[in-house]
């Protein structure tokens, strides 16, 4: 199977049918209960409906309940800005009245030079508004205060992300295959549910480790949709004349043709070349991205490596590797023990036993 998903011509349809009978194990469509804990919130405090449905909050909220955007709440950073771990909804009780707990959150706050701009902002506010799956994160709300600080306020995926994971020497040891097979099937079935659940269905276009947020019980769910599509309305264009321009990891390409422009957004090493070389964008594209997630589980690699690391986890050099391109992503048949094609410090010792639920 992980052969299939890697072949760059035939994967992604292949991908796409495998998409669909492992998300299938955990009945993954349909729309999700709001957590429980949402009803901590005051609701009088901050009645304010803005963009899409979606809650607005102030700035001065934001500030109280991340300590003024305080380094100790700080729980991740990259191009689009910082995230930080918050409390909303809470109070410490007065002798007569008891304490009400409340709820984290996490707070991302996007910087004054963030590639995540005020379109892409707007995009996550939107879809996420209407997208409600246990398998994708939920959006609270959303801070517009101050146009140089836009805020996105989500729920809090207390494991992090499954980059996190893979990336930590230590971490990764309490990934056991069954964990990362529950991984594998959860995000999955947010995946399925964008793609079929959704309406108009959702091409996510970014789908990544970094983009998989993980739960207490490492349930995955998919997260940041700045440079998501509708569905059916598939970026297109048979001219000529290509200005591409790249940054730490992101890529944009502008094709100027009939058409018009056209810009293909996502992340190296998991960007699909059909969507790269053609410009024709569909949810086979959010496939085989989804494939090189299964590759760097199975493995412990990056997407992309320099050739001459065993490790398979320096990203920078002259020479490089694609991951869906490494003949040692997939064992060979007959293969013992079956797991032996995986990277080393992800090879279990012994029979692991198998997790309930």
């Amino acid at each position: 199977m992980v052969a299939l998903l890697a072949a760059p011509g035939g994967g992604a349809f292949s991908g796409q049918c495998l998409l669909a009978l492992i998300s299938g194990k955990f009945g993954a469509t349909g729309e999700d209960e709001k957590h429980k804990a949402f009803k901590n919130l005051d609701a009088e405090a901050t009645a304010r409906t803005g963009l899409f449905g979606a809650r607005i909050f102030t700035l001065s909220e934001l500030r109280r309940a991340t300590d003024d955007f305080a380094s100790g709440n700080l729980i991740g950073q990259g191009g689009f800005g910082k995230v930080y771990r918050a409390t909303l909804g809470g109070s410490g009780g007065d002798g007569a009245e008891p304490a009400v707990p409340g709820f984290e959150v996490a707070v991302k706050r996007l910087g004054a030079g963030s590639q995540q701009g005020a379109s892409e902002f707007l995009t996550e506010v939107r879809l996420l508004s209407r997208l409600h799956h246990k398998n994708l994160v939920n959006l609270i709300g959303y801070c517009d205060e101050d146009s140089n600080q836009l805020i996105l306020v989500y729920e809090y995926a207390p494991n992090g992300t499954l980059k996190d994971y893979l990336r930590d020497v230590v971490r990764v040891k309490s990934l056991s295959w069954d964990r990362r097979l529950r991984i594998a099937i959860t995000a999955a079935s947010g995946l399925e549910y964008l793609h079929n659940g959704a309406s108009p269905s959702v091409i996510h276009r970014d789908i990544k480790t970094s983009n998989i947020l993980l739960d207490y019980s490492f349930n995955a769910k998919v997260a940041d949709f700045g440079l998501s599509k509708l569905g059916k309305k598939a970026a297109g264009s048979t001219g000529v004349g290509m200005e591409e321009k790249t940054d730490k990891s992101h890529i944009s390409t502008r094709v100027k043709g009939t058409l018009g422009d056209t810009l293909v957004k996502g992340t190296l090493g998991y960007l699909d070349p059909m969507y790269y070389t053609k410009q024709h964008l569909t949810d086979k594209s959010d496939v085989f991205s989804f494939g090189v997630v299964l590759l760097e589980l199975i493995t412990g690699r990056l997407p992309i490596w320099q050739e001459d690391d065993s490790s398979g986890l320096q990203s920078s050099g002259e020479s490089l590797i694609n991951l869906v391109e490494w003949d040692g992503a997939v064992p060979q048949v007959g293969a013992d023990p079956p797991h032996s094609g995986a990277h080393p410090r992800l090879r279990p010792p012994h029979a692991e036993p198998h997790e309930g639920g």
